[in-house]
């Protein structure tokens, strides 16, 4: 049962978020009828391990978690 606190999606390596491709980010969103509210933003480091997204309906984080580590790239400054 899904009780509106959402899906996490935890980063998959550390390090300064350069971009995300908000195109498929869209296509993701779209594809897995889901919601995706990202934590961070290009410029702010992420850490691995630690929300990166949080995703409605919660059935989907795996889903999306999976597509937006294809979507997104970290790495030093």
């Amino acid at each position: 049962m899904d009780d509106g606190r959402g899906g996490a999606v935890q980063a998959p390596t550390s390090g300064y978020l350069q971009f995300v491709r908000h195109d498929r980010l869209v296509r993701i969103a779209t594809q897995t009828g889901s919601v995706i509210h990202l934590a961070h933003r290009p410029g702010n480091f992420v850490v691995g391990g630690q929300a990166f997204a949080t995703v409605f309906p919660a059935q989907a984080a795996p889903e999306v978690a999976r597509e937006l580590a294809r979507a997104h790239a970290t790495g030093p400054v």
